[in-house]
């Protein structure tokens, strides 16, 4: 049987392995061999322990306000395995919140919150620290068909939270839709947002797809770069945003303290995006548990993605087993600013790293608040307050 052993500044390094090891999404991978998992320790009295774990079947679902994937299912940078592990964890961790979404969404229970992404999507509080009383936003996922509402709910939620300061974390972030993410970043700066960029590798098959006229509003920006490959000897396409510079500057800031991210080796796909957007732009600090982000980061296409575009070049793809589909990672991403042309995927976004403690494990994040709201209380503060009265506009700023 698997034992596992966790020691010491190592125990960050194997985060990803590790929950393969106590989690499994049987949709995405085979079940394990063995029939428990040993886990071995040191109490506080430094005697050596060991706890063994049965392999337990769960059966999390989707969430009722879940993305369908329709149109908007080739824009997205999600690991599906993760994400149904998340929900797994909600299950088993938050059974009342689980079970709450599942009454809303039957129409059994209370309406959803006013913009309908709480909960699952978005949560967020205050906390009080060592340096004061700051926002908290914890960003779940990104898996959503509407950006727009995504954002709404968020500039909801931001207006109820304190304005000299923001903790955003985005722990466990599998990723989801691309524009929700890279959006995002917007509200958070006055400075114009620059977003990824994307590229694909550069075959013949690409090409043809590229210039296959049903697939102009997906990938024509690209197929002139994958035409001349052949003769310029380039493995890759040109790299350009799928989300618009336009896109990424259509709001502007709704907040305007100072804020910090959270993440760790599960911030997955968009979430590396959201998270190189916040570095690449200098929006804010990161505070990294474990070395980096999951290092996630591509477009990713279901194989009937994959098959419809196929189709569409008269390159069609062979016909799966009924039942049988897989994801592929269709579109590599890259970083902006003075990250440029830096590879997201294998190497993730760093941060100031961080070490979880006693603390954290058994009073919510105790330390690591406070770390958070140190790094705040070290950054400028500013303020906007606007009041508008018949004829005229009171405003008073601060910093």
């Amino acid at each position: 049987m698997p034992r596992v052993r966790l020691a010491g500044d190592r125990m960050h390094e194997g985060t990803r392995a590790l929950e393969s090891l106590t989690f499994r999404a049987l949709g995405y991978g085979p079940p394990p061999d063995e029939h428990w998992v040993v886990i071995s320790y040191r109490d506080l009295k430094n005697k050596a322990r060991e706890l063994r774990l049965l392999w337990t079947v769960v059966y999390p679902g989707r969430a009722p306000t879940a993305s369908q994937a329709g149109r908007m299912r080739v824009k997205r940078g999600i690991d599906p395995a993760a994400e149904i592990v998340r929900r797994a964890k909600k299950l088993m961790f938050s059974t009342e919140a689980w079970q709450a979404e599942g009454a809303r969404g039957s129409g059994r229970g209370p309406a959803r919150g006013r913009t309908g992404y709480d909960g699952d999507f978005l949560t967020a509080r205050v906390v009080k620290t060592r340096r004061g009383t700051f926002g908290y936003l914890r960003i779940w996922r990104f898996d959503v068909d509407d950006d727009q509402g995504f954002l709404d709910a968020a500039i909801h939620l931001l207006d109820s939270l304190p304005d000299n300061g923001l903790i955003i974390d985005l722990r466990d972030n599998p990723g989801g839709l691309i524009w929700a993410a890279e959006r995002m970043l917007q509200l958070f700066t006055p400075n114009p947002v620059t977003p990824t960029k994307f590229a694909l590798r550069a075959t013949p098959l690409t090409a043809a797809m590229a210039g296959a006229a049903f697939n102009q509003s997906e990938l024509g920006p690209w197929v002139d770069s994958l035409s001349t490959a052949a003769s310029t000897g380039e493995p890759y396409s040109s790299h350009l945003p799928i989300t618009s510079v336009e896109q990424c500057n259509d709001l502007g800031q709704f907040y305007g303290g100072p804020i910090v991210v959270i993440v760790d080796a599960n911030t997955y796909s968009s979430g590396d995006l959201f998270t190189a957007g916040i570095v690449d732009n200098r929006i804010g600090p990161v505070l990294c548990i474990g070395q980096a982000t999951g290092a996630g980061g591509a477009n990713v296409w279901t194989s009937d993605d994959l098959s419809d575009t196929m189709r569409a070049a008269e390159r069609p793809l062979p016909n799966l087993p009924n039942g049988v589909n897989f994801t592929i990672a269709v579109r590599r991403a890259v970083r902006s600013g003075d990250a440029e042309g830096v590879l997201i995927e294998d190497s993730g976004i760093t941060g100031q790293p961080y070490n979880m403690t006693e603390r954290d494990i058994f009073e919510q994040n105790a330390d690591l608040i406070d770390r958070c709201s140190d790094i705040l209380a070290a950054q400028p503060l500013t303020r906007l307050a606007i009041k508008k009265s018949t004829d005229k506009l009171s405003i008073t700023t601060t910093g």
